[in-house]
């Protein structure tokens, strides 16, 4: 993840120097081979004329893999290496394959895992682990450029991509930037996006899938060969809205006549409400000594169990709020976050808060991908500082794009707590190098909410008819 910009221009110089091309070269391509068109696209080649990032991971190191939102992406990082420096051979068609050993995960310090996991050493696995801070990855972190590529882009993820923000925020780079020479579309879809019409119990209906391959023939007509065949035409946004089950075209995401809606924190009732008149706070304590993987097995192609869990199961977070029953269906999209002062007794601890759908009877639905963020990182990615004891700081959890429809008499539940383990590495709260830690601190987190700063969960609403 570090050579590709200059393998990415280097590549493409040796195709344009071929009898064969005419100087005009399109990219196209899935997760790091999404990734590796936007590390090319930033050296700004005058032969690569578009690309095709599809379910791309983001250009920077500390919001996705190696770290997400400065949180250490452990299960996705180590499954990675299974894929790409295993000297057993384990490669890309063994990337479902199930995952043993799973109890290794306890071990500490997080660069002896790898070895007892997989019985080798990554060195890369292991390199990672000692770059925390986007300084620490020069060629990596290359989201300032993305707003000057000037190229035309589609852009494709699905809800419950993997990689999703790295969509979502190149998107926004290019939009924040003036962009109007992009495309957008998002399905209900997993990173193997187009692939299925359900999740587990979940079904989205045939017409989740699209036929895209003729789209992405009259993209590389119109870039590549200068052919008029309608691009124009085709709407500059499609989304697919859960819960609904319907697409929806328009010209701009967030779209537009969308509404931002806000909803307060009030810690001492447990609620999420539009108006708050008295400053709350809530303390609890996080022991990541007791966080402990307890099978060792993971299946990762299962699709068995369901997508719904009971309230008591949800409300089990040491934060949990929820609204008021919805008056009317009401479609959520994104962009979404989870605003709120904080302040720690420990040195460092993690925040991970999600918000999810919930009927009548007390059943949620995780509709809305959560935002999290290592509290080291508030400050900037460039560097983990430790906290000062007691003192306040404000932390934005980015919630991941999605676009569902809360039905009437459904309630939003917002949850907040501070490990998400094994998915990321424990916090063990010390701002001890991640790579040799062993100590575990114990994390007295308090969560504020008052009128003149209040915690909120911010999001989008589009009218209601667009989706009738």
């Amino acid at each position: 993840l570090e050579t590709e910009r200059a393998d990415g221009y280097d590549t493409l110089d040796w195709i344009d120097n071929q009898a064969w091309c005419d100087g005009k070269i399109g990219m196209i391509g899935a997760s790091y081979v999404g990734f590796v068109q936007w590390a090319a696209a930033v050296e700004n080649h005058p032969s690569l004329k578009c690309i095709v990032p599809q379910v791309s991971p983001p250009g920077s190191a500390m919001w996705n893999l190696p770290y997400d939102a400065g949180t250490l992406l452990l299960m996705g990082d180590l499954w990675w290496m299974r894929i790409v420096d295993n000297p057993n051979g384990n490669g890309a068609m063994d990337a479902m394959a199930e995952m043993k050993n799973m109890k290794s995960l306890n071990t500490l310090p997080l660069s002896a895992i790898d070895e007892k996991m997989f019985g080798f050493t990554s060195k890369i696995y292991d390199r990672w682990l000692t770059k925390e801070g986007s300084k620490n990855w020069p060629t990596f972190d290359f989201e300032n450029l993305i707003g000057k590529v000037k190229i035309p882009v589609l852009h494709i993820s699905g809800w419950f991509d993997g990689d999703e923000i790295g969509t979502q925020r190149n998107w926004m780079l290019g939009r924040n930037a003036g962009k109007k020479n992009q495309w957008l579309i998002y399905g209900p879809w997993t990173h193997f996006f187009n692939t299925t019409t359900s999740l587990q119990d979940v079904k989205f209906g045939d017409h989740a899938l699209l036929e895209l391959d003729s789209l992405y023939l009259r993209w590389f007509d119109t870039w590549l060969k200068d052919k008029s065949v309608g691009l124009e035409k085709v709407s500059k946004v499609k989304f697919f809205v859960t819960g609904s089950n319907k697409w929806v075209e328009t010209s701009d995401w967030p779209m537009p006549g969308s509404k931002e809606q806000v909803l307060k924190f009030d810690l001492a009732s447990g609620k999420l409400t539009e108006k708050l008149s008295r400053a709350t706070s809530q303390t609890y304590t996080y022991d990541p000594s007791k966080t402990k993987m307890g099978v060792d097995t993971l299946d990762l192609a299962s699709q068995a169990g369901t997508m719904f869990m009971p309230k008591m199961v949800v409300k089990s977070s040491p934060i949990y709020l929820e609204s008021e029953p919805l008056v009317e269906d009401t479609t959520v999209t994104g962009p979404m976050s989870i605003e709120f002062d904080f302040k720690s007794e420990a040195k460092d601890t993690d925040f991970f808060g999600d918000v999810w759908d919930m009927d009548e009877k007390g059943k949620a639905y995780p509709a809305f991908r959560g935002g999290k963020i290592r509290a080291a990182y508030v400050n900037g990615m460039d560097q983990p500082r430790a906290l000062v004891a007691g003192k306040t700081y404000r932390a934005k959890l980015m919630i991941w794009d999605a676009a569902h429809t809360v039905k009437k008499g459904h309630r939003l539940v917002l949850r907040i707590k501070s490990e998400n383990f094994p998915a990321a590495a424990r916090n063990l709260g010390g701002m001890e190098p991640l790579a040799t830690a062993t100590k575990f601190f114990t994390q007295k987190n308090t969560i504020m909410s008052s009128p003149s700063s209040p915690a909120v969960f911010k999001f989008q609403v589009i009218p209601a008819q667009v989706v009738k």
